[in-house]
């Protein structure tokens, strides 16, 4: 083998690694096929009205939706977390292994990969993977826990109860979210656009 190839053990990392992560998405991907199913044959049925009287003595009304954990959906959520800690921990530990003489790290490392390159490769493929994922996980890990409930009708087995007010208008198009990171930055942007 020449300096610089990937043995075949490089390339088993390397298709093992982007294999779970392919074998995630599409179990992803027929949870929510499942959960959207589930959502359809509720169709108006899902959800129940809830009354409050604010201070202001205006009556409003309310929608309460139930959602139930389910385990595959906890499974599936719970994999991708494990995923990121199994590849980090991979990370550090052939890091370690690729510098082995400055670190008094066992030289086998580099060994049965062949060459550092051999080494470093597979390494470099779950780095740049792992700090993807991490990103996502670290700003969707909210959404992802909701997206992976089932919806139910009967709040009595529900888990999760997402309340929202049923008002006669459409306030999505006018309302902005503070902490949506795109609105907010294209609103800063056309503040020093104006500015200009």
């Amino acid at each position: 083998m020449a300096n610089g190839d990937i043995n075949a053990l490089g390339v088993t990392v390397i298709v093992l690694f982007f294999a779970v992560v392919a074998i995630l998405l599409l179990g992803a991907l027929l949870f929510q096929q499942r959960r959207s199913k589930a959502l359809s044959l509720l169709g108006r049925n899902f959800g129940k009205p809830l009354e409050f009287q604010s201070p202001d003595d205006a009556p409003r009304t309310f929608v309460q939706y139930g959602y139930m954990t389910s385990r595959i959906g906890q499974v599936l959520l719970h994999s991708w977390g494990v995923l990121f800690a199994v590849g980090y921990i991979y990370m550090v530990l052939f890091t370690w292994l690729s510098y082995s003489p400055k670190f008094q790290a066992p030289p086998f490392g580099l060994e049965i990969f062949g060459s550092w390159d051999g080494l470093l490769a597979p390494w470099l493929l779950v780095f740049t993977s792992i700090h993807i994922i991490g990103i996502f996980l670290v700003l969707m890990w909210p959404a992802m826990r909701s997206g992976f409930m089932m919806p139910t009708d009967d709040l009595g087995m529900a888990t999760h109860v997402v309340i929202e007010e049923d008002v006669p208008f459409d306030t999505d198009a006018t309302m902005v979210d503070p902490d949506d990171l795109r609105s907010g930055f294209r609103h800063r942007l056309r503040q020093s656009a104006a500015k200009a």
